[in-house]
Formats: structure tokens, sequence, C-alpha cells
């Protein structure tokens, strides 16, 4: 996917102000003009789809490039992640996913998995943004004339769509063969003031299933808390966050047309995470990064250097290298490497079932810890060196490949949750890598699936 000009946030900042000011600025009689339409069932929208396509199109270029590709035409992707968009179809009664991977039937009451083998058909990145912010008496459907279906706002049946991608993680990864790493939910804001309502005369044909939607957008921070609290298995709570910040308070609730409040609702928001939300959102983010790093077992083949542990039989033992999800040869490759100050193993004083396992890892001191490396040299973090030798791959520096070479070594029997961690320069505590804490039987059984790989 490419876009006009830079990628950075004063861009897409500048763009979705734009965007916003083209589809909402209209005068206050043409609004009561669009109204007066709906109720006497001329018009499903207060407001005209047109500049969000426009604006959308030339944000998103070439603007024919399918974001959500389909697997016959690979070639089309710009990238392997797993992707997914909440929609809606049949008048918002039909819960939907627009998304850029296949996996088995869903399931009873979830909703049904869009997806395209047809590149022809397929949702171009345009499309997909329309189809997923067509929210009802707002903005009109999204038409896919190719599939002589009509989209709206995924809000209609998941406003808070975490445990929609939980769900799709389960189905992605049957059985436990990936672990959730972190879960970040963004919410769109809290206000004191009561939610606009939608007038009750606007309860008719298609508009009868919008009222179910605002319902749950005043229900998002509840659908949260029952995600959190209920749904989500007890080991999986401590690896969920939610940023949802505070907007305004009075008796005047910010409204989703309400583009003039863009600037003021910036600066609050800027307020908010320099200040309350710093700690926790400097937690995630190193949480992230620590979790581009992983652990992938060899393929059976022990290097001379493992056979005489294999040899004791008290020893429980898994050779791999610890590796990287960012492409070799890249920059950022390099500046994810400048954060890390070493990688080290332990093993947890706790029940494998122990719902506390994050937070345990984070108050471990150093002592209980050890240090695998510290430095990149001839492509493999090593021991005892103090240069990083790297390469130049069309005009920047990069590394050519990373590897680091590591032997889990525990005593036969033991069940304390494993964790390769990871130290970053700005944090005073090591963060687990994907995949950890686990327990050696959970990592052997994980190897044997292939499922790192």
């Amino acid at each position: 996917m490419s876009t006009k000009g830079s990628e950075s946030l004063p861009e897409m900042m500048a763009f979705f102000n734009k965007a916003s000011e083209n589809t909402f600025a209209q005068s206050a009689l043409k609004k009561i003009l669009q109204y007066g339409r709906i109720v006497a069932q001329m018009r499903d929208s207060t407001f005209d789809a047109k500049g969000l396509r426009q604006a959308l199109q030339d944000y998103f270029q070439p603007k024919d490039t399918a974001l959500f590709a389909p697997a016959l035409h690979t070639q089309l992707m710009s990238s392997g992640t797993r992707v997914a968009v909440t929609s809606a179809k049949d008048g918002g009664r039909t819960a939907c996913l627009i998304a850029s991977y296949n996996h088995p039937s869903p399931t009873e009451g979830s909703a049904c998995l869009e997806r395209e083998e047809d590149a022809e058909k397929d949702m171009k990145i345009w499309e997909a943004a329309m189809a997923t912010s067509a929210a009802p008496y707002y903005l009109p459907c999204f038409e896919k004339p190719q599939q002589r279906t009509s989209y709206v706002d995924g809000a209609v049946w998941a406003n808070c769509p975490a445990q929609v991608a939980y769900t799709e993680m389960e189905k992605l990864w049957p059985g436990d063969t990936a672990s959730l790493d972190a879960l970040v939910s963004l919410g769109t804001g809290m206000q004191d003031a009561k939610p606009f309502e939608m007038p009750a005369l606007v309860n008719m044909g298609f508009l009868a299933a919008i009222r179910a939607m605002f319902k749950r957008q005043m229900d998002s921070k509840a659908t949260w808390l029952n995600f959190v609290t209920e749904t989500a298995p007890p080991h999986v709570r401590p690896r969920l966050h939610r940023l949802d910040p505070p907007l305004r308070g009075g008796d005047d609730p910010v409204r989703l047309y309400d583009y003039k409040m863009i600037p003021d609702l910036q600066e609050r928001v800027s307020d908010w995470t320099g200040s309350a939300a710093q700690k926790e959102i400097a937690l995630i983010a190193d949480t992230l990064v620590a979790n581009l790093f992983f652990f992938e077992p060899d393929d059976g083949i022990q290097p001379q250097s493992a056979k005489s542990l294999l040899s004791d039989k008290t020893n429980d033992v898994l050779q791999g290298t610890i590796r990287c999800r960012l492409g070799y040869q890249t920059p950022q490759l390099v500046k994810l490497l400048e954060l890390v100050e070493d990688f080290a193993f332990t093993q947890l004083d706790a029940a494998p079932g122990d719902t506390n396992l994050v937070e345990k890892v984070r108050q471990l001191p150093t002592s209980r810890w050890e240090p695998i490396c510290t430095t990149l040299k001839e492509g493999h973090m090593a021991k005892r060196t103090s240069s990083i030798e790297m390469m130049a791959v069309d005009g920047h520096i990069a590394v050519p490949k990373f590897r680091v070479p590591y032997t889990i070594v525990i005593q036969k029997g033991s069940l304390g949750p494993l964790v390769l961690g990871v130290k970053l320069h700005r944090r005073d505590t090591r963060i687990s890598i994907s995949g950890f804490p686990v327990t050696m039987p959970e990592l052997k059984r994980r190897a044997s699936q292939v499922w790192l790989r």
C-alpha cells in the first residue's frame, strides 16, 4: 500500500482533517432538509459520502490497489500481515469481516468472513475504508457493485472489536498453537455528556436497525469491561490494554460530525498521552517492541555443543535461535537493535496456570536472569564482542541477518514457566519476547507443529 507523500503522523492527521471537512461541512439548512428526507424515506443518511470517497481514493494510490488481496494473487499484497476490518451487511443485520486471510468456516453466531479469490471483486483499500466507516444515519451504505452487496459501519455489531480480534486469533491458531502476546484496544474517547440520541421519528425501514448501533456505541466501555472480566480467559487478561482518552465534560458531547472540534481533540489527547497515560503507553510500546523477537526451535539436528547436554538424562533440552519479525537488510531492523541491551533467560517459580506471570516477569531482579548476548557481529548476536558489523544496502546501514543461537536447558520434570526476555535501554526491567512465558512441554508441542515458521 502506498500513500501520497510521507506516512508520518502529521501527514495522516492532515489527511484526516481534510477528509472530515469534505465529508461533514454543510449548512444547517441542508442538514434540516436532509433529515426531512430521511423521515420521508427519500434518503438514508444526513451526509453525502462523495467527499470521503474522493479523499480516500486520492490518499491511497494507486486507487485500484487491493489491500485485502486474494490468495491466488498474492503479488498484490504489500505485506503478509493478517488484517481484518469489521462491517455489516443486510441493513446491519449480518455481521461480517473484510479480511486478508482465510480460516475454517465461522462458528455459529460469529461474523461471516468476506474473502474474494477473484481480484476484480476484491476490496480495494479505499473500498474497505468506506465499508467500515459507513455509519448509519450519518453516511449512506457503501455499495459494492461487483458483489451486489451493501455494507454499513461495523459499529452496528462490534463498536469495540477487541473480542472479535481475540476470536479471530483462536480461529487462525486453534488449539493454543500460538499465544497472545498483547491486545491493544484504542477507544474513540470517553465523554461525560449524554451521547447524541437519534430522533424518535427515525425508526422505520432500514433505519430500524440503526438504534441498536447507537446503543452499542454508548456501551463501548461496558463492552470492553465485559470482555476483560467475563469473556477473556484469566491468563490472557494481563495482556489486554485499553487506551481511551477523556474528551470533554459538560452537557454538550462531541458528535461524529463535529469536524471543527478536531484541533481541540488533538490538544486534549496530546496532553493526556504526555501525562496521565504516558507510563501505560510506554509500557505498551515496549511490549510490542519486545514481541518483535521470537524463539524458533531447530529442525531436530543438534549441534556438537548441545550433544553433551542431551546426553545428561537429568536435563530437558531444546535447541533453537532467537529471531526477529523485521526483514533482513532493512533500516528498521537496525533501529530495533539499537534499542536492545541484551537477551536473557530464566525460569519462574510459579505454577503454569498462574494469571500473574506477565507481572512477575517485570518484578524479577537482574540476578535471576541468565544473560544470553549483548552485541551483533557477522549477523549473529555474540558474547564478548564490542562492535556491531553491518552493511550498506541502497544507501542505508543494514543488518544482513539476525540469529541468536540459544539452548534452553532445565532440570527434567521441572514445570515452572520459562522466559526468554529482552532488556531495552530505555526500560529498567526485561520484557518477555513473543510466546513467553511458556512451559517446556508446551514449547515443545508448539515446535512439533512448526507454529513459528
